[in-house]
């Protein structure tokens, strides 16, 4: 499976040495790594400030176990990549049903991922634009059915 991601803000924040975002394996290995710095500053006022984001993109090899971001060599961010994509299958809507603008609805769903890792779910409405109902719905475990009114 390839991953493909789209963005419409600037990526890539200029080289640098102080943040690594890495692609690592199961060994802990960095496959990809990009070295940035950050400015910590207010864009809007110029003054500092203790918070600062990034929008970064990197090659996905295969054989990546984790996505880390370190300071240095201090980790600051472990997340686990599952060897496995989750299924996820739409029970209700079926398709062809058509909902007034307002109102209750449910939307229900099944869903397994084969690493038997925790699922978290996100529900967005297409029109007009991809609004989000219900985010980081946790269903539990493996297989799980979940349901969100919006």
């Amino acid at each position: 499976m390839e991953a493909k991601f789209s963005t419409v803000t600037p990526s890539n924040p200029p080289v640098g040495t102080a943040y690594c975002l890495e692609a690592q394996n199961a060994a802990s290995t960095a496959l990809v790594s990009r070295c940035f710095d950050l400015t910590f500053q207010n864009y809007e006022t110029g003054k500092s400030t203790n918070v600062d984001g990034f929008n970064l993109m990197l090659p996905y090899p295969p054989g990546v176990a984790r996505i880390v971001l370190k300071k240095g060599a201090t980790e600051l961010a472990v997340r686990p990549v599952s060897a496995h994509a989750p299924v996820v299958n739409v029970l209700l809507p079926n398709g062809g049903e058509t909902w007034a603008a307002s109102g209750a609805y449910t939307i229900t769903w099944t869903a397994s991922d084969l690493d038997g890792g925790p699922l978290t779910y996100s529900v967005r409405a297409l029109q007009p634009r991809w609004d989000e109902l219900g985010p980081s719905l946790d269903c539990g475990h493996g297989h799980a059915t979940g349901g969100q009114r919006g």
